[in-house]
């Protein structure tokens, strides 16, 4: 025996010795900075700690291993040195990342929370509310669950299961022969598609912002190429393109997905990036893209709320909402056309016939002859005021100046420049032949 340890009760007995505080009990290294700093040589000489066999020092594993009492400065766990600090660099805490983050202590750096069955070590690591980091016993890890209240609420493949007294969904089902695992959980997440300039938009851990697209994707992509999450099986389904692709007369294919008509009444039915539009008088409504504003809606439609999720019905402003050959009706609010009466309804000359042109003002398409004599048989240009007499097909004809400055060409005819290098209107088949009788 090391005569100094052998000595050691009998040198305390005569002298004033320090009293030694004797280690914590449990495995939590809180209230253990007593400790940090101590000379060691093994692990039993540092409590619930560890001793750096290099430095022979007791080191703090985490920031609990540094709390010191009420009165003194908080201190913190320095991961490198591993000795308790009062000042650190870094985040000290999640408060001081962005949504969507948690502090990470051991780099002091914030990270993204994680999703369903992603490796973790605490529950705020975990993405939403009551989702909890739970112990896979099979695998002896711990793996984000997701908050639920029944089967429904998760992914295909997992199941609402009571896990340390929160309901967590959890890996249910896996191929033949195999433990039900987050290693070989089979389910996938659906994209939302909501719109965004950045991940915090999407609102979601599970989302990420594709700002290529513009829109909320999953951020694991989990399916193979040629399939996609169908967000209400969350099953990995083959795309369609197309609707004959999904071979049935009660579906239509939405977002690359075979989905079903009219299969809601609330927007709770619907996937996260859709709600339930119900028709005026009818119980039941169909899931349609949900919006944000009247531009994120197709032509003729805006973006509407009934105090639940948005989507995009049939309806307009301004007449920019409606298609080229449609006005908005300032009444009704919808978008009218392409013939209201005897007019035919335009917003632009390429929703005219051939040799008329849209009157902007009063939104209709009329003849360009009460202008110009288009496509008029001359033999020189003094017979065609405020253009040229041109040779087309065997003939010549009056056509009208055009450019910057002029008025637009009728529908049927293009802006050309004629060998003397004026521009003018001349029919896109350079025949005048029916054209502007």
């Amino acid at each position: 025996m090391n005569r100094f340890f052998a000595l050691l009760p009998l040198v305390c007995a005569l002298s004033a010795c320090p009293v030694t505080r004797p280690p914590p009990t449990g495995d939590s290294d809180a209230g253990t900075v007593d400790f940090v700093g101590r000379a060691c040589n093994v692990d039993a000489e540092c409590g619930s700690l560890r001793c750096d066999k290099v430095r022979r020092q007791c080191i703090c594993l985490s920031d609990l291993s540094c709390l010191s009492a009420p009165n003194e400065p908080l201190k913190f766990c320095n991961n490198y040195t591993g000795l308790c600090v009062t000042e650190i660099t870094g985040c000290k805490g999640d408060t001081e990342c962005g949504e969507n983050q948690y502090c990470d202590p051991s780099t002091r750096s914030c990270q993204a929370l994680r999703t369903f069955c992603q490796t973790c070590a605490t529950s705020r690591e975990c993405g939403g509310a009551g989702d909890n980091c739970v112990l896979d016993t099979v695998l002896n890890r711990r793996f984000c669950g997701t908050a639920c209240e029944s089967n429904a609420d998760c992914p295909r493949g997992a199941t609402c299961q009571d896990k340390d007294g929160a309901r967590q969904c959890w890996p249910d089902r896996t191929a033949t022969g195999q433990a039900a695992t987050c290693n070989n959980f089979t389910g996938c997440v659906p994209d939302s598609l909501r719109t965004c300039n950045q991940s915090s938009d999407c609102g979601d851990a599970s989302q990420r912002c594709d700002t290529t697209q513009g829109k909320c994707v999953a951020t694991l992509q989990a399916c193979p190429f040629g399939t996609t999450c169908d967000p209400r099986l969350k099953l990995c389904l083959a795309e369609c393109t197309q609707d004959e692709d999904c071979g049935d007369a009660t579906l239509r294919c939405v977002q690359r997905i075979c989905e079903p008509i009219s299969e809601c009444q609330v927007d709770d039915d619907c996937a996260l990036n859709k709600s339930c539009a119900i028709p005026p008088g009818a119980t039941v409504g169909e899931c349609k893209t949900s919006c944000g504003t009247d531009t994120e809606c197709p032509l003729g439609q805006v973006c509407v709320s009934n105090g639940g999720r948005a989507s995009c019905r049939p309806g307009c402003s301004t007449n920019a909402d409606c298609a080229l050959d449609q006005r908005c009706n300032s009444t009704s609010r919808t978008c009218e056309g392409p013939v209201v009466g005897t007019d035919r309804v335009c917003q632009g000359t390429s929703a005219c016939r051939t040799c008329e042109v849209c009157d902007g003002v009063n939104t209709v398409c009329r003849p360009a002859k009460n202008d110009f004599p288009h496509c008029l048989p001359c033999s020189s240009s003094t017979e065609c005021a405020g253009g040229t007499c041109v040779a087309l097909t065997g003939q010549q004809v009056c056509a009208r100046f055009c450019g910057p400055g002029q008025a637009e060409c009728p529908q049927g005819f293009a802006c050309l420049t004629l060998t003397t290098g004026q521009q003018a209107c001349v029919p896109s088949d350079r025949s005048c032949s029916g054209k502007c009788p």
